[in-house]
């Protein structure tokens, strides 16, 4: 990573097997407004990024309507 803004963050990739290194911008879902809303974009954006890798959909449930004390 070599840049990090409110918008996203700029990576550098090397690229195999021709090692070429790209310069790749990648945006936040939203704008961030300072360091823990970018922590907490950063890491949504990995949680999604691993279900999409690995197939992966909650469990279904039945939702209650309402709870009875």
């Amino acid at each position: 990573m070599i840049w990090i803004d409110r918008l996203g963050f700029d990576l550098h990739l090397l690229t195999l097997p021709q090692k070429e290194i790209l310069e790749v911008r990648i945006p936040f879902p939203r704008e961030v407004t300072d360091e823990r809303d970018a922590r907490s974009s950063l890491t949504y954006m990995a949680q999604v990024a691993w279900e999409v890798e690995k197939n992966y959909a909650p469990p279904e449930f039945e939702r209650v309507k309402c709870v009875q004390k």
